[in-house]
């Protein structure tokens, strides 16, 4: 039997079941809005709109070549059940590479060096923040080390391949202007929505045109690091990066082999979501819903920051 991710995470403090089929009992949440909702720790397949269990997600992810994990950012709780379901593939005998957004080609050296550093494995809490130091971590403006830091050191535990499946700034900026950067038309548009949205509807579709370029480059630039780790191993891959990089219909699941990759996003929970039928499913195989980070709203921010490019 496989209980390897259902162990990790009640280990990880994230979920804990009460029956096969249905809510987890929450536990000690990181997050701290709306941890009593009645989705938080729950797990839906969004093709059959059935809750299903950690070991049922487990069992599913353990057959799937290529595991996308997608984050909000800055949630804590997605980074430990990343950490969780990492893991999970690593107890049932997955040798999987870790593909990061968070680390891009400038850190591969930098990466590298640590990686083949053999001696650091016997002290394996200074190995993984060896790591850390080594890519710049707190330099790069991600979220808190702390909160990544499980998901390395069970890479690191089980001697994981960790691979930079980023761009760095130049790369963008250039991606950004490439007209010859395909977008067939449904990706364009799922792609030009999510910009709009992700700017709180401030900005216009054609204002969103390069971000589009940058984000298709970089689907491009995950995908690539999973498909040629996967040559070199055989063993598959697991992707940590945002949730929108994991969408089916136009992001890194489109870019590898079909029936072949599975993506989960760690979706933070909203008041008026309470059932199946009041939610928005998006387009990622399984949701595991966590309570709400605490942050400011970041589309007063952003309207704050366009009202003074335009007053300058």
């Amino acid at each position: 039997m496989r209980s390897g991710v259902l162990a990790a995470l009640l280990l990880a403090g994230s979920l804990t079941v009460a029956r096969a089929e249905d809510a987890p009992v929450p536990p000690a949440w990181q997050s701290p809005h709306a941890r009593s909702h009645p989705l938080v720790g729950r797990i839906l397949d969004t093709a059959s709109k059935r809750w299903i269990s950690p070991a049922e997600l487990q069992h599913r992810l353990y057959l799937s070549r290529w595991v996308l994990l997608g984050e909000q950012h800055d949630n804590p709780d997605h980074h430990a059940l990343q950490a969780a379901l990492l893991a999970g593939l690593i107890s049932d005998g997955r040798r999987p590479a870790v593909a990061v957004e968070m680390i891009g080609p400038a850190q591969s050296e930098a990466l590298a060096q640590v990686l083949s550093d053999a001696s650091q494995s016997a002290t394996p809490q200074g190995y993984t923040d060896a790591l850390g130091q080594a890519v710049g971590w707190e330099q790069r403006q991600w979220p808190q080390w702390s909160w990544y830091r499980p998901i390395f050191h069970a890479a690191l535990a089980a001697r994981l391949e960790i691979l930079p499946a980023n761009l760095e700034r130049e790369q963008l900026r250039v991606a950004g202007s490439d007209t010859s950067i395909p977008l067939p038309e449904p990706v364009l548009a799922a792609q030009t929505e999510a910009v709009v949205n992700g700017h709180c509807g401030l900005i216009a579709p054609e204002q969103a045109l390069p971000m589009v370029r940058m984000q298709v480059a970089r689907d491009q630039a995950m995908a690539d690091a999973l498909l040629t780790a996967d040559r070199h191993s055989g063993h598959g891959g697991v992707l940590i990066a945002g949730a929108g990089h994991v969408r089916r219909d136009s992001a890194v699941p489109r870019l590898l082999p079909a029936g072949q990759s599975v993506s989960v996003a760690m979706v933070e929970v909203q008041d008026d979501q309470t059932s199946v039928e009041s939610l928005d499913t998006g387009d990622y195989d399984y949701l595991l819903f966590t309570p709400r980070a605490d942050r400011e709203d970041p589309c007063q921010a952003l309207q704050q920051k366009l009202q003074g490019k335009s007053a300058r």
